[in-house]
């Protein structure tokens, strides 16, 4: 993929003649807008041309931009579909992408050693990836993941869309599945969907996934082998070798290679990106730290994994740092399973037949709820005052009825078996 600059159009087609080439839809856009095709509706209905995954939705954005602009659909239909419509791609490479963000990435990734000298230049480049390469070594050893994240992610979304979906078997692998007012053919053998998603991406699509459930089998072994561990694993086993320095250089009896030779020119060089003419400026932050944004609620101030609402599925698969999350036995959408709760329960007392007070007393002591509810009903009529911890306690570790006999006072005053005698008992039953 490349942003159609014409040096790199003829070497992509020297070096490599059989590769199928994209074109970013970002710098076409640029160059949409330099030609005197500008708006909001002629862009909406670019990017649902670019985007869609099927021919008949390509061909119904088409269809719009023509009648908003024939010029405009004549422009763009002088660039060849397969090199920026999604629908027209080539299946091998198991992406989607329509832009070239992943150079972009590269590009900043390097950024500190680009404006360098070429050996300066290379030697950098070089550590950078030395570095990068162990690292992904050394994190696949302790990985709990089968899927790498960012698709494990993608799956789970899909799984949650599933739920919309009525599949309908065939044959032994073919599926007819309805989602909504659209029909697809899905095909287990061959991992493809008449959406066309799960052909280009490599990720079963929602309407895979529900025939993949119906068949009772587990959606992560139709994933691409791309996406997996193993091939993950094989991309970082070669190593890249330490380079010894300049002093350690064999001398050679040919000539040096001087650097060419160039003028620098007067003033500050411009280091900063010429930006594009129609391009939206970005808006300044006026502190150090901009403002915190959920990515489960869309509100400010917290993130997702301190968010009170419940989590996406995708999102609650990177909280749990990428392990599968068990589901519900009922083939739910993207409940999971909720860790059991140990209860302990609380133990068992009766308090002594006696005055409404003393069965209150008890209950705050050993047991609310029997406490309360053996009080009212003893004696619903007694006075309060009697009734904060005066009479006699029942041993909290008895699970059956006390067998003390010991009475209760007068229920207006503080009695014999007042707060002192039944605290003790009540600290020496529970062996404090």
């Amino acid at each position: 993929m490349s942003d159609r600059q014409k040096g790199l159009l003829n070497a992509v087609n020297v070096v490599f003649p059989k590769c199928n080439q994209r074109f970013c839809l970002r710098h076409i856009y640029a160059n949409f807008q330099n030609a005197g095709f500008r708006g909001e509706d002629l862009k909406k209905c670019m990017d649902n041309a670019a985007y869609a995954y099927s021919e008949h939705k390509f061909n119904i954005a088409m269809n719009d931009l023509r009648a908003e602009c024939q010029e405009a659909w004549e422009w763009l239909c002088q660039i060849p579909k397969k090199t920026w419509a999604r629908h027209a791609f080539d299946t091998n490479c198991k992406t989607d992408l329509v832009v070239n963000n992943l150079s972009e990435v590269f590009n900043k990734y390097v950024l500190d050693v680009r404006k360098k000298p070429i050996r300066t230049m290379c030697d950098g480049i070089k550590d950078k990836q030395m570095m990068r390469w162990h690292r992904n070594r050394e994190s696949t050893k302790t990985a709990r993941w089968d899927i790498t994240p960012h698709y494990s992610e993608k799956l789970e979304a899909e799984k949650e869309r599933a739920k919309y979906c009525k599949p309908i078997q065939v044959g032994v692998n073919l599926w007819q599945v309805t989602s909504g007012q659209q029909t697809h053919v899905v095909n287990l053998q061959v991992h493809t969907c008449g959406c066309r998603k799960w052909d280009l991406s490599g990720i079963p699509c929602n309407h895979a996934i529900s025939a993949i459930n119906k068949g009772k089998r587990k959606p992560e072994d139709y994933v691409s082998k791309f996406f997996k561990k193993e091939f993950y694993v094989a991309a970082y086993e070669p190593m890249i070798y330490p380079v010894p320095g300049e002093h350690d250089w064999t001398k050679t009896p040919s000539p040096d290679i001087d650097p060419p030779a160039f003028k620098v020119k007067r003033g500050r060089k411009k280091e900063k990106r010429i930006e594009g003419k129609f391009e939206v400026p970005k808006p300044k932050d006026t502190s150090r730290m901009g403002t915190i944004t959920c990515g489960n609620c869309g509100l400010q101030g917290h993130r997702y994994t301190s968010c009170l609402k419940q989590l996406k599925p995708e999102l609650a698969l990177r909280k749990n740092k990428h392990v599968p999350l068990a589901r519900n036995s009922n083939g739910g959408g993207g409940a999971t399973t909720p860790a059991a709760r140990t209860s302990h329960a609380a133990p068992t007392t009766t308090p002594i037949a006696g005055t409404g007070g003393a069965g209150r007393g008890a209950g705050r002591v050993a047991g609310r709820g029997a406490g309360r509810g053996a009080g009212r009903g003893v004696a619903p009529g007694a006075a309060r005052g009697a009734g904060k911890g005066r009479g006699a306690f029942s041993d909290p570790r008895q699970s059956g009825p006390s067998t003390s006999t010991a009475p209760s006072t007068s229920a207006a005053g503080r009695g014999a078996g007042g707060r002192h005698s039944g605290c003790g008992r009540y600290f020496y039953a529970s062996g404090n």
